[in-house]
């Protein structure tokens, strides 16, 4: 009897270590089924954001700079020993699908010997994709020569376009002008017109630069703003230039653009 006491004691203690081993066991199957989960899931995560980058990266290379296909500066006038000068860059998108959004025209204006006289900058909105507009800055020197170097440089952020951004920002072609007229007053001279709204909704302001040319190059050019431009409508606007000394001119040149 006292045998089988033991016998049966020893059978219990068996059992217990088995089943404890089968319980360790299976914890240590989870545990190694979450690993491969865990590993899984890293690889998808790296995997993803190697992606990305190489998006981005393709969607740089893309990008082309934007171009300053004519570009001047004349003086305007002088005030004791500051003159002042009126920069300009006729600048154009090349892009397919990028807006180049607030691009910066900025001037420097050095001496003979290369030292800085003067810099400062024009922003405008954005310069839609394959559109081209007119920056002007003017700028004033002191110490200013005939043989001091003007420099312009033209930078920009740029951002893709989506249909809201073509709907919502229209190009410079998207306005036309006709009547327009020089008029000479006593002290004084203006050009009129009448500008065209073709976007696709109304504006509410738009840049008018008037540029006056002389065998195709600009020789003088100011902006001016027009308000409320209704869809499909003419809007009669007015430059004046409060000087009867204009520039020598034989075209002038109108472009709109909406800010």
């Amino acid at each position: 009897m006292r045998k089988f006491m033991i016998y049966c004691v020893t059978m219990v203690v068996c059992l217990s270590c088995l089943a404890g081993c089968g319980k360790a066991g299976g914890n240590n199957m989870g545990n190694q089924s979450e690993n491969v989960m865990e590993e899984e899931n890293s690889k998808s995560a790296v995997g993803t954001s190697i992606f990305g980058v190489s998006n981005s990266n393709a969607s740089e290379s893309e990008k082309k700079e934007l171009e300053i296909i004519d570009s001047g500066y004349f003086e305007s006038s002088r005030i004791g020993e500051t003159t002042y000068l009126d920069a300009y860059a006729k600048v154009h998108n090349p892009n397919d699908a990028k807006m180049a959004e607030y691009p910066k025209l900025t001037v420097t204006v050095k001496s003979s010997d290369g030292t800085i006289l003067a810099t400062d900058y024009d922003t405008c909105s954005y310069i839609m994709p394959g559109d081209t507009v007119v920056m002007i800055e003017s700028i004033g020197v002191s110490n200013y020569t005939d043989d001091c170097k003007i420099e312009l440089n033209v930078t920009t952020d740029y951002i893709n376009v989506t249909d809201s951004i073509r709907k919502e920002n229209s190009l410079s072609s998207d306005f036309s002008f006709t009547n327009v007229s020089e008029i000479s007053e006593r002290y004084s001279k203006k050009i009129t017109g009448e500008i065209m709204n073709n976007f696709s909704s109304d504006v509410d302001n738009v840049t008018l630069t008037v540029s006056l040319l002389k065998d195709g190059k600009i020789v003088y050019v100011d902006t001016t703003y027009v308000h409320d431009l209704k869809i499909g409508q003419n809007t009669p606007f007015e430059y004046k230039y409060y000087s009867t000394d204009w520039p020598d001119h034989d075209s002038i040149e109108l472009l709109a653009q909406q800010w």
